[in-house]
Formats: structure tokens, C-alpha cells, sequence
């Protein structure tokens, strides 16, 4: 996902799937200001909970990363400039561990798992 900074000016928004573009759409408002709860995997409007693998995500601000399609990462994603909130899951004594400055504390919700053979790296 791209997200601008707190502005309140159109921001747009971009996902990605392996590397593939799924789909762009712009908004207004914050995002993540109060670093407040942030569902990985969960929406408040459905029941249930994501049924598929995250090996890495990184939240950054005010730079888009990624503009187009590309090449996904093939070693554990690093902090960059503008990082937020890093998730490796790469530590199986901590999956749920952020790797930021900000060492954001994550609840699990469900049953997460973290298999290690799973993984893309």
C-alpha cells in the first residue's frame, strides 16, 4: 500500500501482490496518525480472518516505494527511509515483532501462526 502523510489531500492508494498491481484508488483523511489499532489479516465489517501467507510488510511514509509493477524482494525486507511499521515474521520466538524505531507492539487475534518453511526466503 502507498499512503501519503496526514495532509488531508487526496492520497493515493496502490496494492500490490507479488509484485503485480491489484489496484488503485485514491482517498482523503489520516492514516495511521495515532498509531492506533491496525488490523493486518481482519476487517471490522466481515466476519472471519485472512486465510493466506505474509512473509513481509513494511509501512512507509512519504515515499512511494513501489510506483509500478515489479521484481519481488527475494531476502527479508530492511527499514527504509519513511518506515513506520516493519513485520519480517522471521523470528520464532517473536513472529509478531515490529522492526522499526517505533517497535509498534502487535496483538494477535485468531490463531497466526509462523512456519518458517513457508516462507519465500
Amino acid at each position: 500500500m502507498v499512503f501519503d502523510d496526514a495532509t488531508g489531500y487526496a492520497k493515493p492508494i496502490s496494492i500490490h501482490q507479488n509484485g503485480v498491481s491489484r489496484g488503485t484508488t485514491s482517498c482523503t483523511g489520516t492514516f495511521m496518525n495515532s498509531l492506533g489499532t491496525i488490523l493486518i489479516g481482519k476487517n471490522t465489517w466481515r466476519a472471519g480472518f485472512l486465510s493466506a501467507d505474509i512473509s513481509n510488510m513494511r509501512y512507509v511514509v512519504g515515499t512511494a516505494v513501489y510506483t509500478s509493477n515489479f521484481t519481488p524482494p527475494t531476502s527479508v525486507l530492511t527499514a527504509i527511509t519513511g518506515t513506520q511499521f516493519l513485520l519480517k515474521a522471521n523470528n520464532v520466538n517473536n513472529p509478531l515483532e515490529d522492526s522499526s524505531i517505533n517497535n509498534i507492539t502487535i496483538s494477535s487475534s485468531g490463531s497466526p501462526t509462523l512456519i518458517i518453511a513457508n516462507g519465500p526466503f
